[in-house]
């Protein structure tokens, strides 16, 4: 019996040992393992395994095979303090990455944006350092609530930026729509004008003023603006299919002009040399040109070499120098009133107005001379001379006058 209970207790053992080699091989291969939590959870099941459910094994095995398996568990302990110095650094890295990122978004959305492309450019920005944040791993427990916190109130103060400025953007969104909206109106009002000239230039405005309005809802966009360019559509395409008629009619009355004048020349080629015709007739050959109408821009030669030869016929009439100079400018000046150069009309105003401020100094002048003239006498020489250039200029200044009179009476 002896024997036989030596032998159970000796096979009993050796299971035993058995058992814990198993639980040590077990702790052996926690140790590749890289999940810290995982492996120390095991670790605890294999500890209470050993002493649990495993019984006692041989003397002479007893102390090295514990040994074994403390060696083991010590070195999963270390890799276990390993782990967590190592996430220590990390989390305190993480501590300055997340301030790094905090002053970031601080110094981002120190300055706020004034349009919307500006603030769309600084939202991908925030939400990119937003990203990164959530990117970045857990910081020191002591930390969390703090950094958190901060990063919380930047986000909200930009977000409150943001929005008051969206809000703002949709009250004058509102207001841009409205403009625009008149803007419609007029245009619908102007569409089927025929005054061209001044509906052509309102348009020119509206369209001009239409760009320089900001952004409408979205949603009214694209229907504003197609309401907006057919009713300027419609009024170009009737003023273009006028041009063309235009166009079409002054080039036929160049034609119309070239033979009233080769007309003219031919008629006026003998009777010239003797001046048989008078103002009157010249009037009136003046009249039936402008009766011919416009002539393209390009064919304004035609009115130059007309009114060359207005000038030749006013040379050869037996008439006053100056009452003659005076018929040769209406004749220019109605020229350029006709062909609407209102360039010329005013350079021809700022010329007559210098020749009559220049003789009223000379006027003064005189006048000037006749205080220092002190003889009563007539035939004083240097008084009659002074009194004659008086005269001249007062004569000389009636006239640019009558010029200067003339070109107020023009309406442009």
């Amino acid at each position: 019996m002896l024997d036989l209970d030596r032998d159970y207790r000796d096979k009993v053992f050796q299971e035993h040992l058995e058992q814990k080699q198993s639980i040590i091989e077990q702790a052996k291969a926690l140790l590749d393992q890289n999940d810290i939590h995982k492996i120390f959870k095991e670790l605890q099941l294999l500890h209470k395994k050993w002493k649990e459910e495993t019984g006692p094994v041989a003397r002479e095995y007893r102390e090295k095979i514990w040994e074994e398996f403390k060696e083991v568990t010590k070195q999963i302990h270390d890799k276990r303090r390993d782990f967590y110095k190592k996430l220590k650094e990390e989390f305190k890295n993480n501590l300055e990455k997340k301030r790094e990122i905090i002053a970031r978004l601080k110094e981002l959305t120190a300055e706020i944006p004034t349009t919307h492309k500006e603030w769309q450019d600084k939202i991908k920005d925030v939400e990119k350092l937003r990203e990164a944040f959530y990117q970045i791993g857990y910081v020191p427990k002591k930390y969390r609530e703090e950094i958190w916190n901060d990063f919380k109130s930047t986000i909200k103060d930009f977000n409150k930026h943001k929005n008051n400025f969206y809000k703002s953007l949709k009250e004058l969104q509102k207001e841009n729509l409205d403009k625009k909206k008149e803007l419609i109106r007029i245009a619908e009002e102007l569409k089927d004008s025929e005054e061209w000239e001044t509906a052509t230039e309102k348009f020119k405005e509206i369209q001009a003023e239409w760009k320089k309005i900001g952004h409408v809802p979205r949603k009214f966009s694209e229907k504003i603006w197609q309401e907006f360019r057919t009713a300027c559509n419609h009024y170009f395409d009737r003023y273009y299919a006028h041009v063309r008629s235009a166009k079409s009619e002054e080039f036929q009355n160049f034609i119309n002009k070239k033979e009233y004048l080769a007309k003219l020349k031919e008629q006026f080629k003998e009777i010239q040399e003797d001046a048989q015709y008078t103002i009157e007739d010249i009037k009136k050959i003046i009249a039936e040109w402008k009766e011919l109408g416009y002539v393209p821009a390009s064919k304004h030669y035609i009115n130059v070499k007309f009114n060359k030869f207005i000038s030749s016929l006013y040379d050869k009439l037996n008439i006053d120098k100056r009452e003659l100079s005076f018929l040769k400018f209406k004749n220019t000046v109605d020229e350029y009133y006709e062909q609407e150069n209102y360039r010329k009309l005013d350079n021809e105003k700022r010329f007559v107005r210098q020749k009559i401020e220049g003789i009223l100094k000379e006027i003064q002048q005189l006048e000037n001379n006749m205080m220092f003239i002190k003889s009563d006498d007539e035939n004083n020489p240097f008084k009659r001379e002074v009194e004659k250039n008086l005269k001249k200029n007062m004569e000389i200044l009636e006239f640019w006058k009558k010029k200067l009179e003339y070109l107020n009476s023009l309406d442009y």
